[in-house]
């Protein structure tokens, strides 16, 4: 028995053959879904730090499955991908605008999950702070720059250049008096930008 290629998927109209071009979508990310995901990540993410901010609730993006991101996904699912399955057949405009292929659906959603998680206060509290505590709480007793500085890229702690690291940009994120001013940004950039 031979096993069907899984490079194709094929489609639920009856009316077409099996092996024709209509009926295969290629299982791949394209542009589209590329750029449907920015969009919509950079709106949820957007809208999941002005609510945090202005009424200090977490529930769009700060739970183990974030709320927004399965919201939007159910609206491409329903709201957009219902309607063009529909006009598909009915009419030929499926080849001016085809549904979303699952491949599409999923490369969206994984966007947007961790465009709701990034955008939350853990993403400022954990990981902000990880990078600059292996450098900050580091002592000859417990080893850590013997066990972990090979293993640092660049890019993850403030003042860090992958050999050395700058005592005077770490230390004030944990013994603070700062003002916004006084922040050494040029030291942060390349952790935030990462």
């Amino acid at each position: 028995m031979k096993l069907p290629d899984p490079s194709v998927e094929f489609s639920d109209d009856a009316d077409r053959s099996i092996g024709s071009p209509e009926s295969q979508i290629p299982r791949r990310v394209t542009v589209r879904a590329f750029v449907l995901g920015m969009l919509l990540a950079a709106g949820l993410a957007a809208l999941n730090s002005w609510i945090e901010i202005s009424a200090n609730v977490h529930f769009i993006g700060g739970t183990h499955m974030p709320i927004g991101a399965v919201f939007v996904l159910l609206l491409l699912v329903l709201v957009i991908n219902g309607p063009l399955r529909a006009l598909r057949r009915i009419t030929r405009i499926s080849r001016l605008l085809p549904p979303l292929s699952p491949v599409e659906l999923l490369t969206v959603y994984a966007m947007l999950i961790f465009a709701a998680l990034v955008s939350t206060a853990g993403a400022d509290n954990f990981f902000l702070t990880t990078g600059p505590s292996l450098f900050y709480y580091s002592t000859s007793e417990n080893g850590w720059a013997k066990l972990f500085y090979q293993h640092v890229p660049a890019w993850f702690a403030p003042g860090w250049n992958g050999q050395t690291f700058q005592k005077e940009v770490i230390a004030p994120l944990y013994l603070g008096g700062l003002d916004y001013r006084q922040i050494p940004w040029h030291a942060w950039l390349l952790m935030l930008v990462a």
